[in-house]
């Protein structure tokens, strides 16, 4: 067995589902299936249950996940351990993240991730998603946290977390009451969002389109904070993340009825490129935390 075969495995078993370890692994499918093939024949083994709708490791599948998973965090931490010997360890991650998701995961990357490398340089840049997404296909950022873009032909996506997308009004406002609300309700009442530049923007116009009715939107700002003042402040509603609301008062998060596309945060790196092991070790990271 090959290493890189193992890595392959881990991947697959990790995802539990062959497509999204191939994008996970920046390989295409048949070479991530040829390379389990070779292990269960060498090997003499199944590894995977398959069937069109479950995905299940086999008791040989889950010895080599266990094991392999420890092998690969061993390789990953000699690694570090070499590179602390050479004289330019001291390295840098160049991350893009808007401002929205800074507030829930730059405590994760200060105390948690920079403790384990406190030799790693972390470089912010808060900016929405699209210019995100531009400037890690142009190289100037190594990673972004960004919501799921349209178009990811020319990125390698890796998920991170999902929540739920919200209206957001004050306390005592009209539409407070409601445990879950149509979208249709919100005709003509005014709207405060984050502005084009985000990827929930696009999102949340196209549920108006596909309601029928157009968004009275009355602002548009770069910053999150700045809209929660001003719907608490009863100066309109906003739609945003759910988990914004957990460090906030005096706002009410009402759920819609109609399916609404998920906040869905994944990391990005350009396609094709190869991806530092810094920078696997931050994704990683907060694939584990985040996990549910």
């Amino acid at each position: 067995m090959e290493f890189r075969q193992l890595q392959y495995f881990v991947a697959v078993a990790e995802e539990e589902s062959f497509s999204r370890a191939a994008e996970k692994m920046n390989v295409s499918q048949p070479s991530l299936s040829k390379a389990i093939q070779s292990i269960e024949d060498e090997y003499g083994v199944t590894l995977v249950k398959r069937t069109t709708r479950s995905f299940k490791l086999t008791d040989a599948g889950e010895l080599i996940f266990k094991q392999g998973e420890k092998l690969i965090d061993d390789y990953e931490q000699l690694k570090d351990k070499l590179s602390e010997l050479s004289s330019d360890y001291m390295c840098e991650i160049r991350i893009g993240i808007p401002p929205v998701l800074n507030t829930i995961m730059a405590s994760d990357m200060l105390s948690g991730f920079s403790k384990q490398h406190p030799r790693l340089k972390l470089l912010f840049t808060e900016m929405g998603s699209k210019p995100i997404i531009s400037n890690v296909i142009k190289g100037e950022l190594d990673v972004g946290f960004v919501l799921l873009p349209d178009d990811c032909s020319e990125l390698s996506v890796r998920r991170i977390m999902s929540d739920e997308i919200v209206l957001v009004v004050p306390e005592g406002h009209e539409l407070a009451k409601y445990k879950a609300i149509s979208i249709r309700l919100l005709k003509d009442i005014p709207l405060i969002m984050l502005d084009s530049t985000y990827q929930i923007y696009d999102n949340v116009m196209r549920a108006f389109n596909r309601a029928g009715i157009e968004a009275n939107i009355i602002a548009l700002s770069k910053s999150w904070d700045y809209i929660v003042e001003l719907v608490r402040l009863s100066h309109g509603i906003t739609i945003l993340p759910r988990p914004i609301l957990k460090k906030t008062q005096g706002l009410v998060a009402v759920p819609f009825i109609e399916p609404f596309s998920k906040w869905q945060i994944v990391a990005i790196t350009k396609k094709g490129e190869y991806i530092p092991a810094r920078v696997e070790n931050m994704i990683n990271y907060f694939q584990k935390i985040y996990k549910k």
